[in-house]
């Protein structure tokens, strides 16, 4: 049951009007979790967030509990499925050096390969002859 809430924090921080990435990341710096930004004062929520993001935060999103059972299902449906969050031990490192990391990741299967090293091909869908050659 507190891993629903938990996950419920998560995807409240994501899916609020007005609160970015950039924002969740401010207020998770403020206040250590989800919980605890939610959880906090509109004062102290206006300070580490400001006011536009932080009105919003008082009142979950009218799609949330959809959005949590969804989860909560995809999840129960499969053994091999998790959702990592920014501050979990399995975040991959790599991503945690982009300018703007995803707050959380849905996995499914082998958790240990998020850690290991691994090769990206960022392409086009119209390549130029030469990026084409390339890939």
């Amino acid at each position: 049951m507190e891993e629903a809430r938990e996950l419920a924090a998560w995807l409240q921080l994501l899916e609020t009007p007005r609160v970015g990435r950039d924002t969740a990341r401010r207020l998770l710096a403020v206040f250590g979790s989800p919980q605890a930004a939610l959880a906090a004062n509109a004062a102290a929520r206006r300070e580490a967030a400001g006011p536009n993001a932080a009105e919003p935060l008082a009142t979950p999103p009218d799609t949330l509990p959809a959005l949590l059972d969804t989860t909560l299902a995809w999840l129960a449906a499969d053994t091999s499925r998790r959702v990592v969050t920014l501050g979990d031990p399995l975040y991959p490192n790599a991503l945690l050096e982009a300018a703007d990391p995803p707050l959380l990741l849905y996995l499914q299967g082998r958790a240990e390969l998020l850690t290991a090293e691994g090769i990206a091909v960022v392409g086009s869908r119209n390549p130029t002859p030469q990026g084409r050659e390339n890939a």
